[in-house]
């Protein structure tokens, strides 16, 4: 489960799918109206990004993304490259 830190949520990584993209346990229908809204922040082993599209092709080649996911989840991507 995510958790509430100091200025934002905690959220981890359940795993990778068979395209690199790593499925977040962050539910989309929770977090992604409030990203729509808010600044945010996104930050994976030291990588930070602001990047939310509405799908993966929505994105530009080798941008680092998050997108709704069809697993429900937030899902983080790199355009034309793994997670």
């Amino acid at each position: 489960e995510p958790t509430l830190i100091s200025g934002g949520v905690q959220g981890q990584v359940l795993r990778f799918d068979t395209f690199g993209n790593a499925i977040t346990n962050l539910p989309g229908r929770v977090y992604l109206p409030l990203m729509r809204e808010q600044t945010f922040r996104l930050s994976i082993k030291g990588l930070a990004f602001h990047d939310l599209v509405d799908d993966f092709a929505a994105a530009a080649v080798g941008t680092v993304c998050a997108y709704p996911g069809d697993s429900g989840f937030i899902e983080i991507a790199v355009c034309g490259g793994n997670a």
